[in-house]
């Protein structure tokens, strides 16, 4: 994708698309990164934007979306 973000989100998502047409029961464990500091580099900032796309994109499309702090479950969805 040669670093482009609008591509490697387009091709992330229709992975995540796919996901969609199984049969099956899917996990997705992700880091919740909108809690953290902002990234204050370029690079860093180049790796959670996407991160906190794809992580909105997964709990759009899941059933169920559940977050973990310390230990403990919240039901988001």
């Amino acid at each position: 994708t040669n670093y482009n973000l609008e591509k490697s989100i387009t091709l992330a998502k229709k992975e995540i698309d796919k996901l969609n047409t199984l049969n099956a029961t899917i996990m997705i464990i992700s880091n919740e990164i909108g809690m953290e500091l902002h990234a204050q580099n370029r690079s860093g900032r180049k790796f959670t934007e996407p991160q906190g796309y794809l992580n909105q994109y997964n709990a759009k499309q899941a059933n169920t979306a559940t977050l973990m702090v310390s230990g403990l479950p919240l039901q988001l969805k």
